[in-house]
């Protein structure tokens, strides 16, 4: 029974785009299946499910590890913390004990959250506690509903407002 296989690619076909490349093949049911390839080029390829695609490459000449779509980057013994992309979203996953922490930990170093359109910050994976419009407003939100909301004009507060102190004359309250 066959259970592996190491090859020594030559370009035995027309292309030959297999010359030069060492080729690592798995049996898990019975078939030959690629599993890794190491290119004459230096880029190391991982096959996933997908028979002859590359999950996962490194890519030599662009120094990077590259993932296909749906392919996981996994960390921790339980595989915690997740990344991946699905051709539409870029997603880090956190699912285990403890919690996702970003931290800048440096003197003088800051957390930064760009995005060319609009931002929100979620609570109980529904709830939009925190929502900033593009070129606009940003809104605060108790329970999902807007409690505070910055305009061109100021500040709007919906609800109660309780202070310890105001300054100024007090007649636009």
């Amino acid at each position: 029974t066959v259970v592996g296989q190491i090859r020594v690619m030559s370009g035995d076909d027309t292309t030959n785009k297999d010359d030069g490349h060492l080729v690592f093949f798995t049996a898990p049911s019975g078939s030959i299946a690629e599993r890794l390839r190491i290119t004459s080029g230096g880029d190391v390829e991982f096959s996933g499910t997908t028979a002859g695609v590359s999950s996962v490459t490194w890519d030599k000449s662009a120094n990077s590890l590259i993932f296909k779509n749906d392919a996981y980057a996994k960390f921790g013994d339980g595989s915690d913390l997740k990344i991946s992309a699905d051709g539409s979203n870029s997603i880090i996953s956190h699912d285990g004990d403890g919690d996702l922490q970003i931290l800048a930990e440096g003197s003088g170093e800051d957390v930064t959250i760009k995005a060319s359109e609009n931002v929100d910050l979620y609570v109980n994976n529904s709830e939009i506690a925190v929502h900033c419009d593009k070129d606009g407003a940003v809104q605060l939100r108790h329970n999902n509903n807007t409690k505070l909301e910055t305009s061109a004009s100021g500040v709007n507060v919906t609800g109660t407002l309780a202070a310890t102190a105001v300054t100024g004359d007090g007649s636009g309250l």
